[in-house]
Order: structure tokens, then sequence, then C-alpha cells
């Protein structure tokens, strides 16, 4: 079971399902993960770079997304099942909603020094508060 905390309601009935929880079962408590409105600005933001940044060398935002994720996050190592441990790619999939909007806020810092323009769909989407920390 998942509760999202959201009101009082949710709450007590986390508080009752970890009341009748079997002796050893498991209850985890983490902030929420990034937000669909949230991924949209940040795919707006991409589809712009790939429009304005280098246009002779123009990107598709998949790549954009690949070399920021290199830019900006850590690479995690992975044991696999033989014990060789190897590099994995970086991934923004399980950021909390606040490390999201840190790494939205690094990739628009750099995308604005070098000549990114907003346009109307990062507007639009900007303007809802639960997109990033922008203002």
């Amino acid at each position: 079971m998942i509760f999202t905390l959201s009101h009082q309601t949710a709450r007590q009935r986390a508080l009752k399902a970890v009341q009748d929880a079997k002796q050893g079962w498991v209850v985890s408590i983490q902030p929420p993960n990034r937000t669909t409105a949230q991924n949209a600005f940040y795919w707006a933001m991409l589809r712009a770079i790939s429009e304005q940044i280098r246009p002779s060398k123009a990107h598709d935002p998949d790549i954009w997304h690949a070399y920021f994720k290199t830019l900006l996050l850590p690479t995690r190592m992975t044991e696999l099942p033989n014990g060789q441990v190897i590099e994995s790619e970086p991934t923004t999939t399980g950021l909390t909603k606040q490390e999201f909007s840190d790494y939205v806020e690094q990739v628009l810092a750099w995308a604005t020094e070098h000549g990114l323009t907003q346009t109307d769909e990062m507007s639009v989407l900007r303007v809802d508060n639960d997109t990033t920390t922008l203002g």
C-alpha cells in the first residue's frame, strides 16, 4: 500500500494500516517523486533547447536529456550478479520533487547562459506552482 499524506484522512488511513500490519512488515516514509507538471516543463524546455541551441548541429530532446543527466547527475555504481561493479548511467527517475526541481533549475541556468529564449509552451507550464520552484 502507498499513502500520499495530502490530508488528515489519508494520514489516519496510513496509521490504521501500520497498526494492522503483521509483525516484521516494513514501513517506508519518503518525499514525493517529481510531478507530472515538473516533467512536462522539463520536456518543453528540452524541446526549446533542441530548437534554439546550436541549430547547425541540431540534437533532439532525448539527446539533450542524456547530455544533461551526464553533466549534472552523479553516476551510480551497480554490482552485477557475478560481483563485477559497473558504472551505470545517471537517471532522473528516482529524483524527489525537490531534487528534480533543483535539476531543472540547473538545466535552465545552463540553457539561459547559452542563449535559450523561453517559449510560449514553457511560459504556460511555468505558471503552475507545482512545476518547479521557478518564479
